[in-house]
């Protein structure tokens, strides 16, 4: 049976009649969710190392380009935007990109980053690994048939 989405401007009739994601209809055990729970887990005694490598301003937007180390030996690039001349005790959202190899520089990124970050809240950017300026190469070895096949849960388009 597939589910039926409500109508997303610009996506295909094929992407809105998706079926439903497998492990949402049958999720893992509590005992199992919670075995895995410590791969998730950040280890405080790790330095976080944060640099600042370049900020910027404009149209009442304050952005800081950074990257700091997530485990040991690998860091994180991402940007922080906030309201110009907003102070600390914002809310905050994370934003991860859809796996575009732009990261989180993806002109739909920085656009929805600024909008919120004008709305007052502090928005980090990240990008994921083999993507944006964390890029390896990796995933240009794969077709996207095969990448829809063996990395996401839904079919190519």
């Amino acid at each position: 049976m597939l589910a039926t989405v409500p109508a997303i401007p610009g996506a295909t009739q094929e992407a809105q009649q998706w079926p439903p994601d497998e492990w949402l209809e049958q999720p893992v055990d509590d005992a199992t969710f919670r075995a895995f729970l410590g791969f998730f887990a950040y280890d405080a005694q790790l330095p976080f190392d944060l640099e600042v490598l370049d900020e910027s301003e404009s149209d009442g937007v304050h952005v800081e380009h950074l990257s700091f180390q997530a485990t040991p030996g690998v860091r994180v690039t991402a940007r922080l935007y906030r309201q110009s001349g907003s102070e600390a005790g914002r809310p905050g959202a994370i934003l991860l990109h859809g796996g575009v190899p732009a990261g989180k520089d993806s002109r739909g990124n920085v656009n929805i980053a600024r909008v919120i970050a004008r709305a007052g809240w502090n928005v980090l950017a990240i990008d994921l690994l083999h993507f944006g300026e964390r890029d390896s190469g990796l995933l240009e070895t794969f077709t996207n048939p095969e990448k829809a096949e063996r990395l996401y849960t839904r079919p190519g388009l």
